[in-house]
C-alpha cells in the first residue's frame, strides 16, 4: 500500500502477543529526520534503543509515494535489518533479518510480524 513518512508514525505493537521476536516499534520525528526504537521479547524486555529510519520510493526521482523503510541494529550478538511497510490503514508489517555474528553458531534467521498502531 502506497503511503507518506506519516503513515509510519506512532506507536505500533505486534498482533502476535506470543512472539519471541519484536514486540513494539515507535517511529518518531524530530527536525526532519525519522528514527525507529524497537523493544523484542526476552525477559525483561530488550530495549533495541533508537537508530535512524530510512524511506523508500520505486524512482529516485518525482515518485515521493513511500512502500518500505528500513533501519539497521547493532546488537550484542549480530545485526538486525528491519524493514517496514505500510499494508494497511494502522497495519505495519515489520520484516527482521538477522546476522549472527557472535560464536553461537546460530544460522541467520528471518521473521515477519504485523504490527496495529495503539
Amino acid at each position: 500500500m502506497a503511503a507518506n513518512e506519516a503513515n509510519f508514525l506512532g506507536d505500533w505493537h505486534n498482533t502476535n502477543p506470543n512472539t519471541s521476536g519484536i514486540v513494539e516499534v515507535q517511529v518518531s520525528t524530530t527536525g526532519g529526520l525519522y528514527y525507529i526504537h524497537a523493544w523484542s521479547a526476552c525477559v525483561p524486555i530488550c530495549d533495541w534503543g533508537t537508530v535512524p529510519l530510512y524511506f523508500y520510493s520505486p524512482a529516485p526521482y518525482g515518485d515521493t509515494t513511500l512502500y518500505y523503510a528500513n533501519a539497521v541494529y547493532s546488537l550484542g550478538y549480530g545485526t538486525a535489518y528491519l524493514t517496514l511497510q505500510f499494508t494497511a490503514p494502522n497495519t505495519l508489517q515489520v520484516l527482521s533479518l538477522t546476522h549472527y555474528s557472535d560464536s553461537s553458531g546460530r544460522q541467520d534467521s528471518y521473521v515477519t510480524d504485523t504490527f496495529y498502531l495503539s
